[in-house]
């Protein structure tokens, strides 16, 4: 049985030609896809394994620290990670994998070929996810335009062949989707282990809370994801709680970069933690990349009190976009408040985007997020690191695009708000 139902209000774009043949040829278009990812990632393993294999890539991190697991040394055991602990430990089993069957020097071929293949993966899910929530909100024809759009875009494709976060933002639209399709366990488990991937899928809870309307549903869904939580990181808080808290302090106190905040920090840099080798220390948590000036408690308060102002307001989400709406009007309140953002953050921000827009605002909006990623690395961090200037432009359009991207939002979330029923007085006998 379904939560949710279509919105017949959704703006509906008529198809090209083009999009006319790829909805007729779905299995042709789609190997298509993956061959347009998987080449490209080949070429991206030529550089992870010659002169440039110790770029700062975190696919080449993530290698460095899972390989000491051939030295006993294991994540929120032995170390503290910055990350949740999932994709560690993904790390980890790989590196297992690449020893048994070693390829390239010290095993790193068959360990990026691996996680490479579950990158791809996940891209070639958000590019069907894309297309469902789409269709939930509007017609199939418009979402095979929707994922065309999305699948053409080369910042997504640089982006994925170096972080990890298409796990992650897979999984939070596997939660928003199997929501709306009525699968309430299976978008619970969904975000609960992206959530253990980065934090960002974890709100889709709140957001289910808001859709669902019994409350036997809603302490269904958070009692599953709660247990799912809990089930994966109780044995590292009891094995190592210390290591557990670094991460919580790491994540938690850590300096701001590339925002509004880091611009008014004075701070001009990419994102900083302790080094790996320090990280055996639970003491290297607190180390920051520059004093902190502004008052966080504060904007930390803003920022809940905002989200708790979203969540509590009298909406009727019977639709599918008002619901996907929720999910990226939230998820741009965290981005714009949080300490820092990094570029790949542009995968979570696009599927819902095109999910939620499909027709010109989508494409405004995916391509000045796109130009201020650009702008702000390779241009800067790359190629430009002595102009300031870029970074400082990147910032204020990516933000200021944000803000209006959250803006429409909240004129989709808006338009389901429950108003009171106003009754005209009787006329006197």
């Amino acid at each position: 049985m379904h939560v949710l139902i279509s919105d017949p209000q959704s703006p509906v774009c008529r198809p090209s030609s083009v999009v006319r043949w790829l909805d007729s040829h779905r299995r042709l278009a789609l190997t298509a896809f993956i061959l347009s990812r998987a080449l490209p990632f080949g070429l991206r393993l030529a550089l992870l394994l010659g002169p440039h294999s110790d770029r700062p890539f975190d696919i080449v991190k993530t290698w460095q620290a899972a390989r000491l697991a051939g030295q006993g040394l294991f994540p929120y055991i032995h170390y503290w990670a910055e990350y949740p602990p999932l994709y560690p430990w993904l790390s980890v089993l790989i590196y297992g994998l690449s020893r048994m069957a070693p390829l390239g020097p010290d095993g790193r071929l068959t360990f990026y070929a691996v996680l490479g293949a579950l990158l791809i993966a996940a891209e070639v899910g958000i590019v069907i996810l894309i297309y469902r929530l789409a269709a939930s909100a509007g017609n199939g024809r418009t979402a095979m335009q929707v994922a065309l759009l999305y699948a053409c875009l080369s910042v997504p494709l640089y982006l994925y062949t170096g972080w990890f976060d298409t796990i992650p933002a897979f999984l939070f639209l596997l939660a928003l989707e199997r929501l709306m399709a009525g699968r309430l366990s299976q978008s619970a488990l969904a975000a609960a282990i992206g959530g253990l991937f980065k934090v960002f899928p974890l709100l889709a809870i709140p957001v289910a809370w808001r859709a669902l309307r019994s409350w036997d549903q809603r302490l269904r869904y958070t009692a599953i994801a709660g247990a799912v939580i809990v089930a994966i990181m109780t044995p590292f808080i009891l094995i190592s709680p210390a290591m557990t808290a670094a991460w919580v302090q790491a994540t938690l106190t850590r300096s701001s970069w590339e925002t509004i905040w880091a611009l008014a920090e004075g701070y001009t840099g990419f994102g900083l933690v302790a080094p790996l080798a320090l990280r055996t220390d639970p003491a290297s948590a607190g180390l920051q990349a520059h004093p902190s000036t502004l008052p966080w408690p504060l904007i930390t308060l803003v920022l809940i009190l905002a989200l708790i102002g979203l969540f509590t307001r009298p909406l009727n989400l019977t639709a599918a976009r008002p619901v996907v709406a929720l999910g990226g009007l939230s998820l741009n309140l965290v981005l714009l408040f949080s300490r820092g953002y990094s570029p790949q953050f542009l995968l979570w921000v696009l599927p819902l985007l095109f999910a939620v827009f499909p027709g010109l605002t989508g494409a405004a909006y995916g391509l000045l997020l796109s130009g201020a990623n650009v702008l702000e690395y390779p241009l800067y961090f790359s190629f430009f690191p002595q102009q300031p200037i870029l970074l400082i432009v990147a910032v204020l359009g990516r933000t200021a695009s944000l803000s209006g991207l959250s803006w429409a939002y909240w004129q989709v979330v808006r338009s389901t708000m429950q108003t009171p029923q106003i009754t005209e007085p009787s006329p006197p006998p």
